[in-house]
């Protein structure tokens, strides 16, 4: 992995650590679309990455529930 590849994912990391929990979601489109750029090159996705990415699609799982009429 190169410097400002992991650089850039400091950076994300820091910015949705920092994010307040309502806000962090928006990140996940990006995230997603970093993976599938990586993946698409036929690259291996960073398994830091990946863990960002599954953390952020399972809070969207749990916010589409905690949202679901009763």
């Amino acid at each position: 992995m190169d410097y400002d590849f992991d650089k850039q994912l400091d950076e994300l990391e820091k910015k949705i650590r920092d994010a307040a929990p309502k806000d962090r979601l928006r990140y996940h489109p990006m995230v997603q679309k970093m993976v599938d750029g990586i993946a698409a090159r036929g690259k291996k996705v960073p398994l830091r990455l990946s863990r960002i990415n599954a953390d952020l699609a399972d809070e969207a799982f749990e916010e589409k529930f905690d949202n679901m009429p009763l």
